[in-house]
């Protein structure tokens, strides 16, 4: 299960940044949902373990030009958010 969510996690995001676009009036939701279906694929299959699967916006959201980094930060970096990525990261 883990390797085809490994194969389909990336190439449904592919497919849904390359080759479509879901509203033309507004072009932050395509890439949106393109990591929002890698994570969804990646976070059921279990291909990468969840707390990693959990920090995708983070890295994506910049590169893409969604969100800005300094506005995604503040989220991930709450002490509670410590806590339980430390968690995830023990139970794997």
């Amino acid at each position: 299960m883990q390797k085809i969510g490994l194969i389909l996690g990336p190439m449904l995001f592919l497919g849904s940044l390359l080759w479509t676009d879901f509203s033309p009036e507004n072009p932050l939701l395509t890439p949106m949902i393109a990591v929002t279906s890698l994570m969804v694929v990646w976070w059921i299959t279990e291909a990468i373990p969840l707390f990693a699967t959990a920090l995708l916006p983070m890295i994506f959201y910049p590169l893409l030009g969604i969100l800005r980094s300094s506005a995604i930060a503040p989220v991930y970096f709450n002490s509670t958010i410590f806590l339980f990525l430390g968690g995830f990261y023990l139970e794997h």
